[in-house]
């Protein structure tokens, strides 16, 4: 009966040094826990800006640069316009994005307003959406039959029009195989410019990221930026020079 009260006595105190560590523990994980978020809070006073404030200072959103490394007239490229006009601006367009449907308003324009000095090749840009990646291709097939035009058409006005119901075309000229080695080639077309976003424009020597309006603007720095209109005119008249 002695032993027996000792093997009790002992064994409760080692339920208590058990309980103490599971305390001593539990107060390490929060000391821890409050140590990472106070951590978290001093970064957070550190003020970073936000995408659209880096896009505003950015002179991609605003400026024209000087380039090298430009595109040229390749096999199966779509040309809006005369063919043989002096200066051609190659757009990198999404067929699933409404800034490259606005943007095409004032191509048009630009176009019509120029006579035959000035024509637009189009190329199909990826976006990351599903969507963009089978109206490239079913744009693709609907230039084989001769339809590209009035494809792309539909596609941008229904993106204007915010229609979400979808063409009744068919992307079945191409197995699944050749739809992925055309969208890869697409891709890599892109990038081999530095083409990372639509619209992308390449006009002379110059590069012009993203829908620039037809008009001049004064951006948020209180600069004057030239417009589409004053851009092309510009372009043209030094190719005369």
């Amino acid at each position: 009966m002695i032993f027996k009260k000792r093997e009790e006595k002992d064994y409760s105190g080692k339920k208590y040094l058990l309980i103490i560590a599971m305390l001593i523990l539990l107060v390490a994980i929060i000391l821890g826990v409050a140590d990472l978020l106070k951590k978290d809070n001093n970064t957070e006073e550190i003020s970073f800006p936000s995408f659209d404030e880096l896009l505003e200072d950015s002179a991609l959103s605003e400026e024209s640069y000087v380039i090298e490394n430009k595109p040229s007239i390749q096999d199966g490229d779509r040309i809006i316009g005369d063919k043989d006009a002096p200066l051609k601006i190659f757009v990198y367009e999404d067929y699933n994005d409404v800034f490259s449907a606005n943007f095409s308003d004032i191509i048009t324009k630009i176009i019509r307003e120029n006579d035959n000095k000035v024509a637009v090749v189009a190329r199909a840009y990826i976006g990351a959406s599903q969507e963009s990646k089978e109206r490239a291709i079913m744009l693709h097939c609907a230039a084989q039959e001769g339809k590209w035009i009035e494809t792309r058409d539909y596609f941008f006005k229904s993106l204007k029009e915010n229609n979400i119901d979808k063409p009744s075309l068919s992307d079945d000229c191409l197995t699944e195989s050749e739809k992925l080695e055309k969208i890869e080639s697409l891709k890599e077309q892109a990038k081999e410019y530095d083409v990372f976003g639509s619209p992308t424009i390449f006009m002379g020597n110059e590069v012009i990221v993203g829908a620039r309006p037809y008009d001049n603007y004064v951006n948020s720095n209180g600069e004057n930026i030239e417009g589409m209109n004053e851009l092309v005119k510009r372009v043209l008249k030094g190719s005369k020079s």
